[in-house]
């Protein structure tokens, strides 16, 4: 995932990427990791329908919305992943 300014740009193998104009988010949802599992990073985007996973198995949904990704549990990348995540709300906040 990277953020530039204007675009969030999430890669995922086998199947591309995709670009959100920061403009379109609205919100960013986030589950810190534990040792035990991994955490995710997900965007509401204007106009979309949010649907909440039940409790339990919200890091397999986030498996699969085009809209969000995992967070290891640990390390450089998810200190990145934070950054992101920082950047993203100071530019919503922006406009």
């Amino acid at each position: 995932m990277e953020f530039d300014g204007t675009f969030v740009t999430i890669r995922r193998p086998f199947a591309g990427e995709k670009r959100i104009p920061v403009r379109q988010i609205q919100a960013v949802q986030w589950k810190e990791p534990s040792k035990l599992t991994n955490g995710w990073m997900e965007f509401t985007l204007a106009g979309s329908l949010e649907r909440q996973a039940p409790v339990g198995k919200r890091t397999q949904a986030a498996l699969q919305n085009e809209n969000a990704t995992i967070l290891p549990p640990s390390g450089q990348a998810l200190e990145d992943f934070r950054a992101i995540r920082e950047a993203v709300e100071r530019a919503i906040a922006d406009l």
